[in-house]
């Protein structure tokens, strides 16, 4: 197929979409702000809705392959890292009906975000966190990206100062263990690229892995890997077993910048069996990296858009600070009552699988837990939700809601194991909608509410007891399948 002749115009209307500004162009396609025209409920999508839209400068051959492969998919993924997909249209007998429509992130791409002399270290932090966290998503479906690259990730910063950061351009992804779409012509990004994709080899995990460490290498240094190296002499380089490892001798006293210095070069080694094995790896060791880092309390005010006093507030609106327990298993997901809000799905049906968050900072008794729970009942059941507050040898305190018996019952937890500290109390928690807890922790007392929507009391029950005296985190774990939104942990009075 040969380029449309006449270039689409802002206002023009193309099926169920009205062009509004040009945000830029690609090898095959130009990429618009757009928005909905009429209601697309096919597709989800509301009239006014403002979307990105891929006009393909021309579909041929193989090329209907990679598009209709981008389509079907990322309009799958559904992650707080990923940029959504709607619709895809492929009708070259209509002018400018080949079209991809997506999510519009207001932000910038990582390459127009890094300043010349590169982020520093805790930002790079923040933005590999998410990287990773979007990668292993993607990877967990059994796909290949192929062109990770800043140009490929947009950045956008919230007005309490956070940043959002979204993996997008699915155009050339892969199952695991396929080949590519064509046998002769290189498709990624040559400085971003692994040699096993520039010499058409084998392709697993590891490769997304090196462009990735090559996006941060990026954020670190402030230009490209191979920075002013032509692609033919990038490529010999990395042939002859030369990666362009950042120096760790300049790392200085930052256990920031050691620790993501360590993980970039291991991440853009030439040989794939020197990198690490997975994009959950290397979001476990930023992670725990996070978790080092331990901010003080002011640094911790300034990046988190906390109320003051809050020790933890979380909406999640982005995955960030969210470790692995006994298994890892939860992840963000969409409000099942509410598309426009995010909170956490704890996921695998064993107890105490789940996961952690840290506060602020450490904090003692006379602290308060508060959120809210969703149980679907079309979701699979085990031992019971579990929430609490703890330390680092996970002793604290924390409830039971069992959904089968309707009960709820304050427990201990000590080193991860649950022990009674309170009776069973009946409590008929609703089924499908969302209800709140309130564990709190006073000078000799612990006590938890559970309250339906309009505020009335389903169970209450306390007990005293005064032997766990420090925590440091919130825990979320048990055995059902449950969400949790608009965690918030405060001081008593």
């Amino acid at each position: 197929m040969t380029p449309v002749r006449d270039a689409p115009t802002p206002g023009l209307v193309i099926d169920k979409y009205r062009l509004i500004s040009k945000l830029g162009r690609g090898v095959s396609a130009d990429v618009w702000k757009a928005e909905v025209a009429e209601p697309h409920e096919d597709v989800g999508l509301e009239e006014g809705q403002i979307v990105a839209m891929k006009l393909y400068l021309r579909v041929s051959g193989d090329e209907v392959l990679r598009v209709s492969r981008e389509f079907t998919t990322a309009v799958y993924f559904d992650h707080p890292n990923l940029v959504r997909v709607y619709d895809l249209m492929l009708a070259p007998a209509r002018r400018h009906h080949e079209f991809l429509v997506m999510e519009f992130v207001e932000g910038k791409t990582l390459k127009d975000y890094i300043p010349p002399n590169g982020l520093d270290d805790k930002l790079t932090l923040g933005i590999g966190l998410q990287l990773f966290t979007g990668l292993t998503e993607v990877h967990r479906h059994g796909v290949l990206h192929r062109d990770i690259k800043c140009a490929n990730i947009m950045v956008s910063e919230a007005a309490d100062g956070s940043l959002g950061v979204k993996l997008l351009d699915f155009g050339i992804v892969t199952r695991a263990g396929e080949g590519g779409l064509t046998g002769t012509e290189f498709l990624g990004s040559k400085h971003y690229s692994s040699m096993e994709q520039l010499t058409a080899g084998d392709l697993d995990d590891r490769s997304d892995i090196y462009s990735a460490g090559a996006a941060l290498y990026h954020c670190l240094e402030g230009h490209e890997m191979y920075a002013g190296v032509g692609p033919p002499a990038a490529i010999a380089l990395r042939m002859n077993g030369d990666p362009a490892v950042l120096s760790e001798a300049d790392t200085g006293e930052s256990p920031i910048r050691k620790g993501l210095v360590q993980l970039v070069n291991e991440c853009i080694q030439v040989r794939p069996a020197n990198r690490p094995s997975s994009a959950e790896e290397c979001l476990q060791r930023l992670l725990q990296l996070s978790t080092d880092l331990m901010l003080s309390h002011e640094e911790a005010s300034e990046l988190s858009s906390a109320d003051e006093g809050a020790l933890l507030r979380d909406d999640f609106a982005t995955f960030s600070g969210w470790q692995p327990y006994s298994g890892g298993a939860v992840r963000p997901e969409v409000d099942p009552r509410d598309p426009d809000r995010w909170c956490l799905l704890k996921f695998k049906n064993n107890d105490p699988s789940g996961g952690f968050k840290l506060l602020q900072k450490p904090t003692q008794r006379e602290v308060c837990l508060s959120g809210r729970l969703l149980s679907q009942s079309d979701r699979s059941g085990g031992a019971g939700n579990r929430l609490s507050i703890a330390n680092a040898n996970f002793n604290g305190y924390g409830f039971l809601i069992n959904q089968t018996s309707q009960t709820l019952a304050l427990e201990h937890r000590r080193e991860g194991r649950a022990a009674p500290l309170s009776k069973t109390v009946e409590a008929p928690v609703p089924m499908d909608e969302w209800y709140a807890f309130r564990l709190e922790v006073s000078a000799s007392e612990v006590s938890v509410i559970l309250s339906d929507r309009t505020g009335a009391t389903i169970a209450k029950v306390s007990a005293e007891d005064s032997e766990h005296t420090d925590f440091d985190r919130v825990v979320v774990h048990g055995g059902y399948e449950y969400f949790v939104s608009d965690l918030l942990v405060e001081r008593l009075g």
